[in-house]
């Protein structure tokens, strides 16, 4: 099974692969990741919300899922990689949004320059005023049959008093019926999540919360009100380079930002 380039990556660094059925994503990343995915292997509480992870790239872990390379272009994968599940692989028009948590957003290994930077970034942006910042918003269009995308730029110009509508275009291909099951089924999801993350001793500095949901297939469930849409729909906390266990309590410099979202996610019903 062939590698190709990922087309819905929200937001990020790096190009993420996906396997020709997509239901794998190869994505270059820091030895550190890899590292924090392994140490969760026991943690329940966590590994639920992450996506599955399937080891680390190389040769013999490609053979094992059956990928492999033909047709890239030779810089690719050349770094180090790992493999996750894509929690959009079964959705046959995904709605994607990526949220990036926290006041803080540099780790404890940045240099000077660094945080003086990202500090900046929090200040002049939602994240420091309310603790997360949109970097990220694909939906469908259906009329033009194509994705609008929403960029990291975007999503730094969203201020306190016009985040609801930034969060809002994530739920613009929608009916107002629709967007308002979405807002309470992910404003569950977020409280779930900061219920289980707030007895870990972790730190997620510069995570994010991908949420997906699949459009037709939430329309269709909205004329079939028995049908089951839990796996119409999803949230998993990515991009874990500079999470790591602690000695502390709780992170809340991530759970700030959690509520909050949770709050905004509310008002919007």
């Amino acid at each position: 099974m062939k590698l190709k380039p990922f087309n819905l990556q929200a937001a990020g660094h790096g190009e993420v692969l996906a396997s020709e059925d997509e239901r794998y994503l190869v994505k270059p990343c820091l030895d550190s990741e890899i590292y924090f995915y392994e140490s969760c292997d026991e943690c329940n509480a966590l590994r639920k919300w992450l996506p599955q992870f399937y080891g680390k790239w190389d040769t013999e872990h490609a053979r094992e899922l059956q990928l492999d390379m033909d047709g890239l272009p030779n810089h690719a994968l050349r770094c180090r990689a790992l493999v996750l599940e894509n929690i959009t692989h079964s959705m046959k028009y995904p709605c994607v949004m990526d949220i990036k948590l926290g006041r803080q957003l540099w780790a404890l290994d940045a240099s000077p320059e660094k945080r003086a930077r990202l500090d900046v970034v929090s200040q002049l942006t939602t994240s420091g005023s309310l603790g997360f910042r949109i970097t990220g918003i694909l939906v469908w269009d259906k009329k033009s049959q194509s994705y609008a995308t929403y960029s990291t730029a975007w999503g730094k110009t969203l201020g306190k008093d016009t985040i609801l509508q930034g969060l809002a275009v994530f739920f613009s291909p929608c009916s107002n019926h629709l967007k308002n099951f979405l807002v309470e089924r992910f404003s569950t999801l977020l409280a779930d999540f900061e219920k289980d993350i707030s007895s870990l001793p972790m730190e997620f500095r510069s995570s994010s919360l991908l949420l997906a949901y699949d459009l037709e297939g939430m329309e269709d469930r909205m004329h079939e009100p028995g049908k089951n849409g839990s796996s119409l729909y999803n949230m998993k906390l990515i991009d874990l380079a500079h999470s790591t266990w602690t000695l502390g309590g709780a992170d809340e410099n991530t759970l700030f930002g959690v509520r909050s979202l949770r709050k905004c996610f509310q008002k919007l019903s």
